[in-house]
């Protein structure tokens, strides 16, 4: 189980959707790509993504929906991604049971 939570700001997500026909607003809709693909076909160019990771005790209502047994804590994710300007184009949140998760990340050199 996974909760995932992201923000586009109001500009980003309607040129998105007028330039692509893809409205990242609407939860049912279905990507044919991801997100970034759509961020640079409407001219965004996302050119650095920053992960932070955290844990912490699960709050009563993710311990609920996630079904976690009590001591288990939960892997916090905040993914930010910029431009090269440094421009915020989305941000990410994912929590994620601390006994049912993993990141691997591949760093190019």
């Amino acid at each position: 189980m996974l909760l995932h939570d992201q923000w586009l700001p109001g500009e980003v997500g309607a040129r998105i959707h007028s330039e692509t026909g893809y409205d990242p607003a609407d939860k049912d809709a279905h990507e044919r790509t991801d997100l970034y693909s759509f961020m640079r076909e409407a001219g965004y160019q996302p050119a650095q993504t920053t992960e932070r990771v955290s844990t912490r005790m699960p709050d009563p209502d993710e311990r609920d929906v996630m079904s976690i047994p009590p001591g288990v804590p939960v892997l916090i994710t905040l993914r930010t991604t910029r431009d090269a300007s440094q421009i915020e184009l989305e941000t990410s949140t994912f929590v994620a049971t601390g006994d049912r998760a993993e990141q691997t990340y591949t760093v190019a050199m």
